[in-house]
């Protein structure tokens, strides 16, 4: 495809078939100004997974997408992870069911409502549909600080040098969701451009208060990772030093000031100079921690991730249990025919993957490979 505007950040042929025709849908806009291909990019919904849109005038609800504010957050606990005879399978097992106790996964919610002033009833989305009002305001305060489900997961591992770390990828759970999904109702109303999902212009009434209730969403997935890290550390025994914490969204938009115009990324990881970065591969291969090098032509981004090679329908029919345990071995971590859709196989390979990154829009500081691995 020769479009002046589409900088990709792997080889064309390496892009899926379902992923080119997002892209040139996506491109098809006039008022998008760029857009990146990461090396992790698939079909997704709407815009491809895996990419960084700069539009302009526009800020377009489903290219952020249903879970505003997934991302990652990290810690280096700094402590030997042999400290917690995390080398152990068995004392790992203890260590999973504690976890497990104290954060509830997959669909699950907290039984009591968490307090807190994010909830203030001025900050918190109107959504002046009843229905979704009323479902976003159940549902916040008992699932803040809750994994949810798919390729959202908990992770204890160990550098080279023996140090544990702590790893949570998740997002705003079903109040994003709902966010999400009011919005993009309302732009297939009311907004412009079909073939990218509709738009609003920024500075509608409507193009306002999406983005200020993206912000407030982002705010609250934030809060449910950094929730989440009390808990593991309380279980661990340990203090935490919340400034050490690294955090980033990969389903955000923004408006910069400097270009003048919106930048989307979707399952795109920032990457400014020297910020702090994670790029999960798999349950087996761990998380590398980077940092950014200020990029301009890629605006900034990195990859949120490996990026599938295969849907979770094609993994869960054609990859093996026995392999993907084996594969596993030496990790605590519940494998099961259900959520073999997570498995290493259902993944790009994480070394090519940063290959084309690292030294470009991301230097890679560190690697933690899992000791423990929870999935929702």
């Amino acid at each position: 495809m020769e479009d002046r505007r589409l900088k990709l950040m792997i080889d064309p042929d390496k892009i899926e078939e379902g992923a080119w025709k997002q892209i040139s849908a996506t491109l098809s806009c006039p008022y998008v100004d760029e857009m990146i291909v990461l090396p992790d990019v698939h079909q997704g919904y709407s815009f491809p997974i895996g990419c960084a849109v700069s539009i302009n005038d526009y800020i377009c609800p489903a290219g952020v997408g249903f879970d505003i504010g997934c991302g990652m957050s990290h810690v280096n606990t700094k402590e030997e992870a042999k400290e917690f005879d995390l080398f152990d399978p068995e004392i790992r097992e203890i260590i999973y069911n504690e976890i497990t106790k104290r954060i509830p996964v997959g669909f699950n919610s907290r039984k009591e409502p968490i307090e807190h002033e994010i909830f203030d009833p001025e900050s918190i989305p109107r959504l002046d549909e009843g229905r979704s009002r009323d479902k976003l305001r159940s549902k916040m305060q008992h699932q803040l600080g809750t994994l949810g489900g798919g390729n959202h997961f908990i992770e204890l591992g160990v550098n080279q040098a023996g140090e544990l770390g702590i790893t949570i990828h998740s997002g705003s759970r079903n109040p994003g969701h709902t966010i999400a999904e009011y919005w993009m109702k309302l732009a297939e109303k009311e907004g412009l451009f079909q073939n990218v999902d509709y738009m609003f212009p920024i500075l509608s009434a409507n193009g306002i208060q999406y983005l200020s209730d993206l912000y407030w969403t982002e705010k609250y997935a934030y809060l449910n990772r950094k929730i989440m890290m009390y808990e593991i550390f309380d279980a661990l025994g340990l203090d935490i030093d919340e400034s050490r914490i690294i955090n980033e969204s990969h389903n955000h938009a923004f408006v910069d000031e400097r270009r003048e115009t919106i930048i989307h990324r979707k399952g795109a990881t920032p990457a400014s100079l020297n910020q702090w970065g994670v790029i999960p591969s798999n349950q087996r291969d761990g998380v590398y921690v980077t940092k950014g090098l200020g990029n301009p032509h890629y605006l900034s981004s990195a990859s949120h991730g490996a990026g599938r090679v295969m849907s979770r329908k094609k993994a869960k029919k054609n990859l093996s249990l026995e392999k993907t345990t084996n594969d596993m071995y030496g990790i605590t971590a519940q494998i099961t025919k259900d959520n073999l859709d997570e498995a290493p196989d259902a993944y790009k390979n994480i070394e090519d993957v940063l290959s084309y990154q690292d030294g470009t829009v991301v230097r890679v500081e560190d690697h933690f490979k899992p000791l423990i691995v929870i999935k929702g």
